[in-house]
């Protein structure tokens, strides 16, 4: 089968848009490489970088500009040292941690609690600075 991407959402050949939201907004698909048995799962966002400008390398994350996680729309992407990424995120004032399952709400990375959603974690940030 055949896929293709337009201005940030992923197509299959018979024009039908593929994906859906995970809990933190970026949009999976499955790729078929001919057989269904052989669907691989991708985070859109780097499966339309790998189109446009060849495989990931080691070491690199691909990063949403805009911190929009469902805006993957190829001018918004950039490829980043996860060192960097992870320093970007931390400048939007929350980070997922995927082990505990929590949001950490940072202030100048400086760290001002866990929380279980994202909103808690962002108002957090925003009653640091009263």
């Amino acid at each position: 089968m055949n896929y293709y991407h337009k201005e940030g959402q992923v197509y299959n050949e018979f024009g039908r848009k593929l994906g859906s939201k995970d809990k933190l907004g970026y949009i999976k698909i499955g790729i078929s490489s001919g057989s269904r048995a052989s669907i691989k799962q991708w985070l859109a966002h780097r499966w339309i970088w790998t189109q446009v400008n060849g495989d990931i390398p080691n070491g690199y994350d691909v990063d949403h500009i805009d911190f929009n996680p469902s805006n993957n729309n190829i001018d918004n992407l950039q490829l980043v040292t996860r060192l960097q990424h992870r320093d970007r995120r931390k400048q939007k004032g929350t980070v997922m941690q995927r082990a505990s399952g929590q949001w950490q709400a940072l202030r100048n990375n400086t760290h001002i609690g866990m929380f279980g959603t994202k909103c808690r974690a962002i108002m957090a940030c925003n009653l640091a600075y009263i």
